[in-house]
């Protein structure tokens, strides 16, 4: 939880409406919005820092005449050596701005969010409860405390858990408030109930090529909120039978808040598993409507809708019948700043030539399987430096250091 926390801190849209939370916490429910009640208690742990103010530079050197010859370049050393010095006293003036008291993040807040993740926690902490009222089954307590400790909690699914739970307690939050548009919370409630009926609905559209294709799915299925326009973006899938002209193109579109790359065979790098995700897939026994016999057809998935912070989870683990799961351990290269290719993106996908991300923040998990290890993380600060979370170890560590991970999940905002 610590490191999956640590990483969305680095976010900065999420920071801010983390204050907002603040603002808003003396009118949450906890009962009937424990995610948002969480992170508003989670809010105001957090005290601001006004970084000092630099002390005025002196102006140091001949201004009268530039030094020529020798004279120049013992000027030049002096002046570089005078910039160096002043560098190094601004940095260490900045130091203390990053002190974090020895202490890693542990908020009991959220302790109640995490027992909702993981039930058997939840189980557990009942145990507990029990104990307390003299009433304690030993043999349920052991054997409970006995499957939490030897379960891993995922740092991927966990941080899906935290976005989704925030946006829909956000969502339904909101539709117990008046609707501007509609002077009603009713209208808002129909047009979130028009959202899920509308999931599985079919429409025809004409593609940019002036072909009819039946689309199905929508970018805001589940509402929107304050989450949805930070981590939200889309998909679209694309099938096209081969050989039957009559038929037209069956396209779905599906919302995200987390992209899920392979790693396997040759990828080795961020870029490859986009080229991966996005390549053109054969599919063979493909049935078009109104047709008998099965054909083959072409599968292309591409990014419909770019989002503001965009989560990218490494697939380090595969599965097979005869060695069950084992983790990937090869490295991935990913870079700090990441341009989206037009092949990656489809071709009514806003900026898709444009768009670029910063990485911002990564955690990793340190183990030989899923089932043991623990996580790390690394962040950015607003500074531009690199702190290393690893449990109650608190780092500075150069950017160098910081792309010689195997991530397990990295976070990129927009640049």
């Amino acid at each position: 939880m610590n490191c999956t926390l640590q990483a969305l801190m680095a976010v900065s849209p999420f920071c801010s409406m983390m204050q907002q939370l603040t603002a808003a916490a003396p009118a949450l429910d906890p009962a009937a919005s424990p995610t948002l009640a969480a992170l508003a208690s989670l809010a105001a742990e957090f005290k601001p820092v006004t970084p000092p103010e630099p002390e005025p530079q002196q102006q140091q050197g001949w201004s009268e005449q530039a030094p020529k010859g020798k004279k120049a370049k013992a000027s030049s050393s002096s002046t570089a050596a005078a910039a160096s010095s002043t560098q190094q006293q601004q940095q260490q003036q900045q130091q203390p701005l990053a002190t974090l008291g020895g202490k890693a993040l542990s908020p009991s807040c959220m302790n109640g969010i995490v027992a909702t993740f993981n039930p058997r926690r939840a189980a557990q902490q009942q145990q507990q409860q029990s104990g307390a009222n003299g009433k304690l089954d030993f043999k349920a307590a052991a054997s409970i405390s006995a499957i939490v400790e030897q379960e891993q909690e995922d740092a991927q699914e966990f941080l899906q858990f935290l976005v989704d739970a925030a946006h829909e307690e956000m969502v339904k939050l909101r539709s117990t408030l008046p609707d501007d548009s509609s002077g009603s919370s009713v209208a808002a409630e129909q047009q979130q109930q028009q959202h899920h009926e509308d999931e599985d609905e079919e429409w025809s559209v004409v593609t940019k090529k002036n072909k009819a294709a039946v689309t199905r799915g929508r970018e805001d299925l589940g509402g929107s909120s304050l989450l949805s326009a930070i981590f939200r973006g889309s998909i679209k899938s694309c099938v096209k039978a081969k050989g039957v002209k009559s038929a037209a193109p069956s396209i779905t579109v599906q919302p995200f808040t987390m992209l899920h790359l392979d790693v396997l065979d040759s990828v080795r790098s961020v870029e490859d598993a986009l080229d991966a995700l996005t390549h053109t897939e054969l599919i063979h026994g493909y049935k078009v409507k109104g047709h008998d016999a099965a054909v083959e057809a072409e599968k292309v998935v591409k990014i419909s809708k770019l989002p503001q912070v965009l989560l990218l989870a490494i697939n380090r683990y595969s599965y097979s019948l005869d060695r069950g799961s084992a983790k990937l351990h090869h490295s991935v290269s990913y870079p700090l700043q990441l341009k989206m290719k037009p092949g990656w993106t489809s071709d009514d996908c806003p900026e898709r030539r444009s768009a670029q991300y910063q990485l911002i923040a990564l955690v990793t998990h340190h183990g030989r399987n899923a089932s043991g290890g623990h996580y790390t993380a690394h962040v950015q600060q607003g500074d531009g430096r690199w702190l290393h979370f690893n449990d109650a170890a608190v780092d500075f560590v150069p950017q160098g250091k910081v792309l010689e991970q195997k991530p397990y999940l990295l976070v990129y905002q927009r640049a």
